[in-house]
């Protein structure tokens, strides 16, 4: 067990609004290469090289994306007559100078090389001096980009609302009337498919404030999603992203692939992995904060070591930790892109995505930065007529938002789904198992565990009408902090299970009015 601890995102410790314009022509920076994925990759590492006449431990580079980042892209969001910053929008990254040379503050000349991604503009690159707190523009290098900034990128996959159907969710920098959206996809031995896709994006005004509506902002680009339906149980298909332009040449990203579900009923094997509070990382060791980050570097990689032997990967809520720095929504879904476009992987939000005053979270809190769940319910597909609810009806699992609520309400709840479980005849073998996402209480610290705090409902228990005694002993888990519930048929976290009969509990809970 562990104590939840209030996370600040690294760039939030830098005071862009009042960084001060202080060039002079004895300190420069340049980057090269200036041309990025020549062979049509989506990463690759750029040197950026400084010198100044007065260097310090405390000069430091700021990786800013669009290249453009001077006053006038300001959009203020309290007071439109008030002084223009020179700087508006934060870095994406950032490194101190001295982070490769330590001998830097005696030479004034060093170098950083940095890992970039394709995020749909230019990059420009800066030197400043007097720290984050009070930062002072020296130099302001070349710009550089990829060879096609707009490609599409990061496939997300999300299980449909049958057993048969996969989405593919993806990020391009073409809205539609720039081009046509779609996945080509077969399986081996078959026909090419082609299924269309949705496009949708959100603006800087559906932020609920700040840091997302201000310094924070970024345009996300246009998340696209396509459904594959009528897949064959078990079987491994091949895709790729394409956009069709108005002149009729094709845009493609590399090939992936993923397996089906099995049949359901079928006696098969599920390997589940369950976890939350995961965040994003900089393999550069850029934006360190706390040395977080070989932590969740690690759990990245293990994941994807491991993902012969995982069907399915669900993040419970702290996603990213972007907390309203939206460029760090790109940042994590390239971190997890080997996971989640090949197997499904189902989010659900917890307060680092939601919780904003006034906006019908359950806590008063500023934890998501403004974001409010616009940013998670758009960047990841999740099954649910209602994607702000983040309630996504699977074969194997059924995640339920509960909002507004008090413990009483949860033990009713918990009450109703299994008494409409059993009256949709699950089976002894079946169960149903409740867990939670740790909220933070404002600043008052709640325990809940790494690996999901869980307990299991058996339908021994329904039947001999003792569901209160067992959802009390739960509520003693969740205490005060869960607002975030599973339900799964027969799942343990971290193990393989065998699914036998998912249909039945589908139906309970669409009977409950939650399908």
């Amino acid at each position: 067990m562990k104590e939840c601890m209030i996370v600040d995102v690294p760039l939030s410790n830098i005071a862009i609004l009042k960084a001060t314009l202080s060039l002079t022509d004895s300190s420069s920076i340049k980057a090269k290469p200036g041309r990025l994925g020549l062979n049509g990759e989506d990463s690759a590492s750029v040197v950026v090289e400084f010198e100044n006449d007065k260097p310090s431990n405390n000069d430091w580079i700021a990786v800013f994306s669009p290249a453009k980042f001077n006053g006038s892209i300001c959009d203020l969001e309290n007071d439109p007559r008030a002084d223009v910053p020179y700087i508006c929008s934060a870095p994406i990254k950032y490194q101190f100078a001295n982070f490769s040379d330590h001998n830097y503050a005696n030479t004034g000349k060093a170098s950083l090389k940095l890992q970039l991604i394709n995020q749909r503009s230019d990059f420009s690159f800066a030197l400043f001096r007097g720290g984050l707190s009070n930062p002072k523009l020296l130099a302001v290098s070349n710009s550089i980009s990829f060879v096609n900034p707009r490609a599409p990128v990061c496939p997300r996959l999300a299980l449909g609302k049958s057993w048969n159907e996969m989405t593919v969710t993806w990020t391009s920098g073409y809205n539609i009337d720039k081009a046509v959206p779609f996945v080509e996809w077969r399986w081996k031995g078959g026909k090419k498919t082609h299924s269309p896709a949705g496009t949708l994006t959100f603006g800087r005004r559906s932020m609920c404030g700040s840091p997302a509506r201000s310094v924070g902002w970024r345009h996300p680009g246009w998340i696209h999603t396509s459904f594959l339906k009528d897949l064959w149980p078990n079987t491994v298909y091949t895709y790729k992203l394409g956009h069709l332009l108005s002149n009729g040449s094709y845009i493609w990203s590399k090939m992936y692939s993923f397996r089906s579900s099995p049949y359901p009923g079928q006696d098969s094997l599920h390997r589940v992995i369950i976890f939350g509070d995961m965040g994003k990382g900089e393999r550069d060791g850029s934006n360190e904060y706390n040395n977080y980050q070989p932590g969740l570097l690690h759990t990245t990689d293990q994941l994807i070591n491991d993902l012969n032997d995982i069907d399915i990967v669900f993040h419970i809520g702290d996603i990213t930790y972007a907390n309203g720095y939206i460029s760090q929504w790109d940042q994590f879904t390239a971190q997890v892109e080997p996971i989640a476009s090949t197997v499904s992987y189902m989010i659900t939000s917890g307060n680092h995505e939601r919780d904003w005053p006034r906006t019908g979270s359950f806590y008063g809190g500023t934890d998501s930065g403004g974001e409010c769940g616009v940013p998670a319910e758009t960047m990841f597909y999740v099954p649910a007529d209602n994607r702000a609810k983040f309630w996504p009806v699977a074969i194997v699992l059924e995640m339920i938002r509960v909002e507004n609520t008090t413990p009483q309400d949860l033990l009713k709840l918990q009450y109703a789904i299994a008494k409409r479980s059993a009256q949709a005849n699950i089976s002894a073998a079946d169960g149903l198992l409740f867990f939670n996402h740790g909220i933070y209480v404002s600043r008052v610290s709640c325990v809940h565990s790494d690996i999901l705090s869980s307990m299991t409902l058996r339908q021994r228990d329904i039947r001999a009408r003792n569901i209160h005694s067992r959802a009390s002993q739960l509520l003693s888990v969740v205490q005060e902090c869960g607002l975030i519930f599973a339900v799964m048929t027969r799942p343990t976290p971290y193990a393989m299970i065998r699914n036998r009969s998912p249909i039945g509990f589908n139906s309970a809970l669409a009977n409950l009015g939650y399908g």
